[in-house]
This record gives structure tokens, C-alpha cells and sequence, in this order.
């Protein structure tokens, strides 16, 4: 955003623009401050009346500007907690392993009968990704996971089973579909609000289709449900063994590339940019060169290190995952998916650069021997109360609690 103050001095008036120019990735911005004097015509005491006005007006600009910068804070826990209905909707798509509720793609519909009831089956149409290719990792239902069978219904797709068994069924399609689903086709093609037609397909669109069967001791209101997602395919060049790596990965092909939740891949492919449904690309669209690759494996490898599960197993040292929404900033994500892994980016020579981790190994030590001053210098080794802390929490979405917020 740009901070612009506009104000007047007697005849003079002086516009202040200070408009910020973001560096992808690198959670930093240039300030460019123009300072234009439309009038040169002083009055009397015009000197005084500039300079104290200058002052203002650049004070007031940098705090505008200050404020515009100010990063959105993030809520813990899933971004879309509740499926969303109606309105207009930014696209989204699962960045690395994340859960999402989705949208829904039309409003609940019913069919069928089953006894006296009529009405007796529930249909929810649920958006999960503008982005094909990502698969279904798991379905909760009213806030709890539930198993899927193995055998599908002809027309509803995998059962859901325990006390939901015959009761709910879930049916998922990653985007690569080329036809409308034909149950969907059957049941509600004929449906006199919104007849499902043979050209909603939802092509490059990965969605799902619950079915529910009435029963007042299961759904005693509307069912909630939110959806654990593997991420979208993403480039790993480790795996491209015509770019240094092994593997049959090409950033070319994308059929080839695979799911992750290795925080520096995410960062990777933000960078390089992520193809949209209409053609436009989300992300940071550099070429290949800008983003050279022996820091970028290095910092990929150090998320990859098998540290201790805690329970006699090992995981990766660190992982990510988020639910991106195209209306956000590409920064603020790669900010987001740096703070997972302690990591950095920076932009030397037009080129981006990495580390992730701990501080290595020192390579050169300082004393004061070293120092050449020309003025005395003070040290304070205790800082004041209010620089003071004494503790710090954190937050995180924790996956066997449904992604609900967990303290770390």
C-alpha cells in the first residue's frame, strides 16, 4: 500500500508519497519516500512554515505507512474452520499437509426416502482445492475423525464406518476429472432450484461429495465436517536429476512432482510460482537461475533430518503446512512457512539465498583488539524492566486434535 499526505502551507502545498515495494520472500520491503512541492511561491515566514510542516508531513506519512506495513497476525488452527457458503470467495488450495472445512460449491441438498421419512439423504458439494492433484488424507465429522471403508457404495463412494456405518459416505475427485459425477447427474439432475447439469464437471477442481442418511441419535443438526489434506504436487529439484538432484522430477512435467510437507519446498515453489486455473500464476514467477540451488538443497535436507519422535521413532526435524488463499500476500506465506523451521532468505545480487536451523559453526572470531573506534563507547549488560522477558508461548494446529490450536 502506499501511504500519500497531501497539505498546505500558506500557498504552498507539499504531497508526500511513501509507497512501499515488497522483496518476495524475503519479508522485507523498500521504502521509496517522494517528497513533491506543487507551489514554490513562499509567503511571509513560508521558511518556518515548510520546515515544521515538512516535518509533519513526513512523520505522518511514515506512520501511515507504518501501519500499512504492520503484519496481519494469523489466527492458530485452521484458516477455514467452518465451510464456507455464499459471497465471493478467494480461491485456495493446501500448501504441504493441512486440514481445511472448504466451500461449499451449492447449497445442502436432499433426495431420496428411507421408510416414512422423506427427504431422508443429505448432499454436501464441498470445494477443497483450486488446484489439482492434492489427495485426501482424512474426514472428520462433528469434530471427530472417521474410518473409511474399502468397498464403495454405487453411488454415494466410500462408507463411512463405525457408528456412522450406513449412515455417511464420502466420494472424492482430485481435480483430473472429466465428466460431472453421475450420481449427482441421477439424484439432482432434475432438482427444481439448481438442477445439477451434465457441464459441472469442476475440472482442475479437487471437491467432495458426502452423503448422509437421516438419523436423529447421529445428525441432530446439519453434520460439520473438515477435511485433512496431503497438499498440492510440489517441485522438489532434489529429485530432478537433470538440475544436480536424483529422481525423475521435472519442473516441466508436472505429473511428476509429489506431495510434502518439507517447509523449503513450499518456499521453493512460491518462488518460482504456482500455476491458477485461469492461467495466472500465484507466487513469485522468477526463473530457474534466480533461485540458485546449492543453499536451497542444503536448507531442504536440514528440514529432512530424522530427529526423535519421542516415541522411539524419528521425523522430520521440521515440518509445515497451510491453507493459502490467493488474496494473500506470497510473502506473508513464505513468512508463515519460515517461522516453522527458523529460516531465511535473502536476496544477493538479484539472487536468493537460504539457511534454515541453528547458527552454524563459527568461522571467524572478534575481539575488541579488533576494534577500531573513534569515540568513546558505552555497554549496557542489563537492559531495562520493559526490554525484559521472562518466558515465551507459541501455539500450534495440532493434527490429532482435529487441528485444533495445541500450546507447544
Amino acid at each position: 500500500r502506499a501511504a500519500v499526505v497531501t497539505a498546505y502551507g500558506g500557498p504552498e502545498r507539499v504531497r508526500i508519497v511513501a509507497r512501499p515495494v515488497p522483496v518476495p520472500g524475503a519479508g522485507q520491503v523498500l521504502i521509496r519516500i517522494m517528497a513533491t512541492t506543487v507551489s514554490t511561491a513562499f509567503a511571509a515566514g513560508g521558511f518556518f512554515t515548510s520546515t515544521i510542516l515538512g516535518r509533519l508531513l513526513l512523520s505522518v506519512a511514515l506512520s501511515a505507512l507504518q501501519s500499512a506495513l504492520m503484519p496481519k497476525p494469523r489466527e492458530p488452527g485452521i484458516k477455514t474452520k467452518v465451510t464456507q457458503t455464499g459471497g465471493m470467495n478467494p480461491q485456495a488450495f493446501p500448501l504441504l499437509k493441512y486440514a481445511t472445512a472448504g466451500t461449499h460449491a451449492c447449497p445442502p441438498m436432499s433426495h431420496g426416502s428411507a421408510g416414512k421419512t422423506p427427504n431422508a439423504y443429505l448432499t454436501y458439494v464441498i470445494v477443497l482445492s483450486d488446484v489439482p492433484g492434492c489427495t485426501l488424507s482424512r474426514v472428520m465429522i462433528n469434530n471427530q475423525y472417521v474410518t473409511l471403508g474399502g468397498t464403495p457404495h454405487a453411488d454415494y463412494g466410500l462408507p463411512v464406518t463405525g457408528d456412522m456405518a450406513g449412515y455417511a459416505w464420502v466420494k472424492y475427485y482430485d481435480g483430473s476429472q472429466v465428466a460431472a459425477d453421475p450420481m449427482l447427474l441421477a439424484k439432482y439432475g432434475s432438482y427444481p432450484e439448481r438442477p445439477w447439469t451434465s457441464d459441472m464437471i469442476g475440472l482442475g477442481t479437487a471437491y467432495a461429495i458426502l452423503t448422509f442418511r437421516y438419523k436423529r441419535k447421529l445428525f441432530q443438526n446439519l453434520p460439520r465436517v473438515k477435511f485433512e489434506m496431503n497438499g498440492i504436487p510440489l517441485y522438489d529439484p532434489r529429485k530432478d536429476s537433470t538440475v544436480g538432484g536424483s529422481g525423475a522430477h521435472r519442473w516441466a512435467n508436472k505429473a511428476t512432482w509429489e506431495p510434502t510437507v518439507n517447509p523449503m519446498v513450499g518456499v521453493y515453489n512460491l518462488l518460482r510460482g504456482i500455476a491458477l486455473l485461469d492461467g495466472s500464476t500465484y507466487g513469485g514467477n522468477f526463473p530457474a537461475g534466480d533461485v540458485p540451488l546449492a543453499s536451497l538443497f542444503t536448507a531442504m535436507n536440514e528440514c529432512d533430518l530424522a530427529v526423535s519422535d519421542g516415541a522411539s521413532g524419528t521425523e522430520p526435524q521440521f515440518r509445515a503446512g497451510i491453507e493459502v488463499a490467493v488474496d494473500d500476500e506470497p510473502a506473508d506465506v513464505i513468512e508463515e512457512l519460515l517461522k516453522s523451521c527458523t529460516g531465511q532468505v535473502a536476496e544477493v545480487g538479484g539472487l536468493y539465498k537460504f539457511r534454515v536451523g541453528p547458527p552454524g559453526i563459527a568461522a571467524f572470531a572478534l575481539t575488541d583488539g579488533d576494534v577500531v573506534i573513534t569515540k568513546d563507547q558505552n555497554f549496557r549488560p542489563f537492559p531495562n524492566f520493559a526490554s525484559s522477558y521472562n518466558g515465551a508461548q507459541a501455539n500450534y494446529p495440532e493434527p490429532e486434535n482435529c487441528w485444533e490450536p495445541k500450546d507447544a
